[in-house]
C-alpha cells in the first residue's frame, strides 16, 4: 500500500491471510502500524520512506493508494508513482486508486476561511493548546486547491505555518495518465464499496491492470 498511514487496510487484508507491505513518510503512522502488526502477529512489513523516492519492489498481486492521497502529489510526481506502481505488480496484477473527485478538490479550494481552537490533546499540528487559522484558495489555471494553516501556540503566541495542495483531475485525465504509464482495463466505481455511498462521496475508486507478459 502506497501512503499506508497507520496500516488500517493492510491489517484487514493480513487478517484475511494476505502478506502486505506498506510505505509511508509519517513516523507516528508507521510506528503505530508496526506495533499493531507485531501485537497481532500479522504478515505486514512497514517502511518509513518518501513514496516519491521509495522503490516498491515487485511481484505483487495488488498495489493500492487510497484515501485521496493521489491528489496530494504534483502531476509529475503522481505519474512517477503510478509508473513505479505498475512495475511493482505481477502480470495481470491490479492497481486500486481512491482519488479525490474534481468537485471535491475544487470545493475545498473555494470554501470559506475558518478557525478553531484546541484546548488540549493531540491535534494534527500540536499536542499543546493552540488556535488554528485556515484559509483556502482555488487556482483555476492550475486546477489545484491550497489550504494554508497558521497555528498559534496559546502559551507563547508563536506562529507556525503549514500548507497543503491538491491537484484536481477529471475522470478522463485519470484514465489518460493510467493508460499512458502502461495500465489497461481502467474501470471507475462510485466508491470503494462499488456503489454510491454518501459517506464516501468525496472520492471515487478506480481499478487498472498491468498487462500480462
Amino acid at each position: 500500500e502506497i501512503c499506508c498511514g497507520p496500516g488500517l487496510y493492510t491489517s484487514r487484508l493480513a487478517r484475511l491471510g494476505h502478506v502486505c507491505v506498506g510505505v509511508d513518510f509519517g513516523p507516528a503512522s508507521v510506528a503505530y502500524a508496526q506495533d499493531a502488526a507485531r501485537k497481532e502477529g500479522l504478515a505486514c512489513t512497514y517502511v518509513r520512506e518518501d513514496v516519491r523516492e521509495a522503490t516498491f519492489g515487485d511481484g505483487f498481486d495488488l498495489t493500492m493508494m487510497i484515501s485521496g492521497q493521489f491528489n496530494v502529489f504534483t502531476r509529475e510526481d503522481a505519474r512517477s508513482i503510478l509508473a513505479k506502481a505498475l512495475r511493482s505488480l505481477s502480470g495481470g496484477g491490479l492497481l486500486l486508486l481512491e482519488p479525490q473527485r474534481f468537485r471535491t478538490v475544487k470545493g475545498d479550494g473555494a470554501a470559506k476561511t475558518s478557525w478553531w481552537s484546541v484546548p488540549s490533546g493531540l491535534d494534527v499540528f500540536s499536542a499543546e493548546p493552540h488556535l488554528c487559522l485556515m484559509e483556502r484558495f482555488w487556482d483555476e489555471k492550475a486546477r489545484a486547491s491550497t489550504e494554508r494553516y497558521f497555528v498559534i501556540d496559546a502559551a507563547t503566541a508563536e506562529v507556525t505555518r503549514h500548507a497543503l495542495s491538491n491537484e484536481a483531475y477529471t475522470d478522463e485525465e485519470f484514465r489518460t495518465v493510467l493508460t499512458d504509464v502502461g495500465f489497461e482495463d481502467v474501470t471507475f466505481f462510485p466508491s470503494l464499496v462499488g456503489v454510491e455511498d454518501e459517506s464516501q462521496a468525496m472520492n471515487l475508486a478506480i481499478t487498472a491492470r498491468k498487462p500480462r507478459a
